[in-house]
């Protein structure tokens, strides 16, 4: 009873955390992959259409953008345009909406860790609770990242597999000729994590080849014979949910619309038509494969050694649960070679009588969850490229893995400490402050009111990440309003571009009334570097906290008067005319 009232005291805070809202940043493609496109596309306001969205070369498939913050933008169009909430559309509601939506789609995960445990003979409420209390469900799971869709396919897809499989093993009655029944779902799966991130193939490999490799009757048969054989009967569902993305991308990036002069031609035959239509067709994550083979394009995103996942990423994710299945996996092949060694010696010795007291080997379930859990683990370290979140979907058969090992409830504390840690670094303290910047920045940008001729508003931004530019609430065809993300360049850089902004406004407007507002957003461990600009500028807000990893702070002085000032982020006004500044 007390673990399903935590369960359900955890599931809250995640929902509760969700709409509060978390201010902390992770990674910019939790904004440029999905809620960032579809603010253009949906409310027509001003962003920034990343690489993948290229119609020249698209490597995103845009259906679940289109399904998950496309649904919920067009939920807040509808309420902005009846005029029953008042001005609902602002920085707040464009941040949540699509979040609240994959906050709900995340509890397709306890779902199927309930029910994966219940099937594999684990406690499902201890599985839950590792679930719900680790700071990945809490902090990542509530963002619109991609993967967190992976990780509710690849719970889903572990569920219908094992469905299937208990179902072979416990259907003895003759009547029961089909054993594959969840084969269609299985296929609709498969296709769908693979257009969502191509990396699927890896997690749905060894669950894959364990559904492809049993008969009708559930025996484990593994032949190149009955994997093709099983694998026809996916066929349907699999060409049917192919088609179906391939022509939400072909018609989203246009390719399949722009050249229909083919079409009004006379003498087309069936052949010259499927000809035509093929080659207008998007195959978004075969880009998305080619894109990334190419080692120039890992190198640019940032280049790791291949034990990063295993070493690190897993540790930062999952704490102790990581090197508890990494000391479980050592075990397991320890015995699993001491049980060879045994079975070899007793059978020249002729004792195997003696065999099973000799070796304990771990449990089917057990290996198979290490399987699930280290393979995908070990192809995605064949990338350079290697961030945390990219094996987040693991949470699932690692918790269910933990929730059999009653040694795991003396670390409880560790957990929760681990955790808390987790949760306020990436929920509250990475790159925290900027997402409040961008709601003070919103409101400062509407609180005028319409003018003949508004004023210029130049947002700078110096050292942060990408600012997510649909929470400022522009619309597209605005042009008084110039974002300028400077990314980590040098002061110099942006010691040219503010000077430039004010050496152009002096030239064009003069003789007129227009003003301009020149804005540097920056935090507190690159102020000085900005005191130090040929500009006169004053501070007109700052936001705690702000944790930068790329411009750290210096430790040792974090403790003096002013130290915490490193951990805000800033908005400076730099003064058009010659003001004096002030601080």
């Amino acid at each position: 009873m007390a673990l399903k009232l935590m369960w359900l005291v955890l599931g809250g805070v995640r929902v509760l955390w969700c709409l509060a809202p978390q201010t902390g940043y992770i990674h910019p493609d939790e904004f440029f992959q999905s809620p960032e496109v579809m603010a253009g596309d949906i409310l027509n306001l001003k962003t920034f259409r990343t690489w993948e969205f290229n119609t020249s070369y698209p490597s995103r498939s845009v259906l679940f953008p289109l399904v998950t913050t496309g649904f919920s933008f067009t939920i807040l169009k509808v309420l902005h345009n009846s005029g029953l909430f008042g001005s609902i559309l602002n920085s707040y509601s464009l941040l949540v909406f699509p979040r609240f939506y994959l906050t709900c789609l995340s509890f397709i995960l306890d779902y199927s860790v309930y029910h994966l445990a219940c099937l594999w003979g684990a406690d499902p409420w201890n599985a839950l609770t590792l679930l719900s209390g680790s700071y990945v469900m809490l902090v990542f799971f509530t963002r619109t990242f991609s993967n967190v869709i992976e990780a509710a396919l690849f719970a889903l897809l572990l569920l219908l597999v094992a469905m299937d499989i208990k179902q072979a093993n416990v259907a003895l009655h003759p009547g029961k000729k089909e054993r594959k029944n969840n084969k269609h779902l299985i296929g609709i799966v498969l296709v769908s994590g693979f257009f969502n991130r191509p990396t699927f193939i890896g997690y749905a490999l060894v669950p894959m080849l364990l559904w492809l490799s049993r008969d009708q009757k559930g025996t484990f048969q593994f032949s190149l014979r009955q994997i093709m054989k099983s694998f026809f009967g996916l066929l349907s569902s699999v060409i049917a949910t192919s088609f179906l993305f391939i022509v939400t991308d072909a018609l989203y990036f246009g390719s399949l619309l722009s050249e229909t002069d083919w079409l009004l031609k006379d003498g087309n035959t069936m052949y010259s038509l499927f000809v035509n239509i093929s080659q207008c067709l998007v195959l978004t994550p075969v880009n998305l494969i080619l894109y990334n083979l190419d080692q120039k394009s890992l190198i640019a995103h940032g280049s790791h050694p291949w034990f990063t996942h295993l070493t690190v990423n897993g540790f930062l994710l999952f704490g102790g649960l990581h090197i508890s299945a990494v000391v479980t996996g050592v075990k397991t092949m320890v015995n699993k070679f001491a049980c060879k060694a045994s079975c070899h010696i007793s059978h020249k010795d002729n004792v195997g009588k003696k065999l099973p007291a000799q070796c304990p080997a771990a449990t089917q379930i057990t290996e198979y969850l290490l399987l699930v859990y280290f393979t995908p683990l070990l192809i995605l370290s064949m990338f350079n490229h290697q961030e945390p979140r990219y094996i987040s979907p693991l949470i699932v058969p690692l918790v269910i893995l933990s929730a059999a090992k009653c040694e795991m409830l003396r670390w409880k504390i560790v957990i929760v400490l681990f955790n808390v840690l987790g949760s306020v670094l990436f929920g509250c303290l990475h790159q925290g402050g900027l997402i409040p910047c961008l709601s003070y920045l919103e409101k400062t940008l509407h609180s005028q009111n319409p003018q003949a001729n508004p004023p210029e508003h130049s947002l700078v931004f110096y050292h942060t990440y990408m600012p997510p530019r649909y929470l400022l609430n522009v619309k597209s065809d605005q042009e008084f309003t110039r974002i300028i993300d400077l990314g980590g360049s040098d002061v110099s850089v942006l010691n040219n571009t503010v000077n430039g902004l004010l050496d152009n406004f002096s030239s064009e407007h003069i003789g007129n009334n227009q003003e301009m507002n020149v804005y540097i957003i920056a935090p507190g461990t690159v102020r000085d570097d900005i005191e130090n600009c040929g500009f006169q500028w004053k501070t007109v807000a700052s936001f705690f906290p702000h944790l930068t990893m790329e411009d750290p702070p210096d430790i040792p002085s974090l403790l003096s008067e002013d130290g915490l000032n490193q951990l805000n982020l800033y908005i400076f006004k730099v003064h058009v005319k010659g003001k004096k500044r002030e601080t």
